[in-house]
């Protein structure tokens, strides 16, 4: 229903026991478990907190690039010459002589090239390196972070935070074009709902097979593999398997209705 490599036995059980057990059609019990499995990926999938992850972000991505505002480059990096190796000495004080390269120098670059860099540069940023001819007075610090403007890198902090939630969308594609239904408690949240037109997933509807109904959905996000997924998808995956061994074990004891079911 979800995925290779998962162990779907306790999963594949607790639907053989819903339709054989307790009589429910095998489409309306695909149909149900789809999409309580859905919620469940959804709910347990990163992040928990959009708050706090927005703020992670925006921390993660100022320290990842080195900010600085239009008036003081203007000041000091503008004015100063560049030296025969291409570096820009740019200002110095107590510890260190400062400098950023040429080619780390995209203060004119927009918002997508700098998303394009986020990931490849190193988030300390800075090496210190020494003289070839050691002083005891000055040491240099060569910039290895790239040199943006204030402006730009807040625009990228909001891009990056306006994504937030969209993970968790891309286990929804199938409930956005309408072929599943969500019902119940633990429906989405709007700050994943509204990515519906981003939302990267796919699903394959086989409900209609006369043998072995299935429903197949992929989440197809920016940045997920299944070897990072895997661990998500199987706890979602027991907690449905776990949760259908309780709703059979009431509807044969009769606590629970099957008109409750659907």
């Amino acid at each position: 229903m979800i995925t290779t490599g998962i162990d779907m036995s306790g999963l594949n059980r607790g639907i053989a026991g819903l339709i054989r057990r307790a009589g429910i059609e095998a489409k309306i019990v695909v149909s149900k478990e789809t999409s309580e499995l859905v919620k469940t990926l959804v709910k347990i999938s990163p992040p928990r907190n959009p708050t706090k992850t927005r703020k992670t972000i925006a921390s993660d991505i100022r320290n990842r690039f080195e900010m600085a505002s239009d008036s003081y480059w203007s000041d000091q990096y503008a004015k100063t010459a560049q030296s025969p190796s291409g570096m820009r000495w740019y200002t110095f004080d107590h510890d260190f002589l400062r400098g950023v390269s040429p080619v780390n120098d995209l203060r004119n670059a927009s918002v997508e090239t700098l998303d394009k860099l986020r990931w490849k540069v190193n988030k300390y940023g800075c090496q210190v390196l020494p003289f070839k001819h050691p002083r005891t007075y000055q040491r240099v610090l060569l910039s290895q972070t790239i040199l943006t403007r204030k402006s730009t890198l807040n625009a990228l902090v909001r891009k990056a935070q306006a994504a937030v939630g969209r993970l968790k969308a891309g286990w929804l594609v199938s409930v956005f074009v309408g072929s599943l239904q969500l019902s119940g408690v633990n429906l989405p949240p709007q700050w994943v709902t509204r990515h519906q037109k981003g939302a990267r997933g796919r699903f394959e509807d086989g409900r209609n097979r006369p043998t072995r109904p299935y429903f197949k959905i992929t989440n197809t996000a920016r940045g997920i593999s299944q070897s990072s997924i895997a661990g998500l998808i199987r706890a979602a995956v027991n907690i449905r398997a776990r949760a259908m061994a309780t709703n059979l074990r009431m509807m044969l004891s009769g606590k629970k209705k099957l008109s409750d079911y659907a």
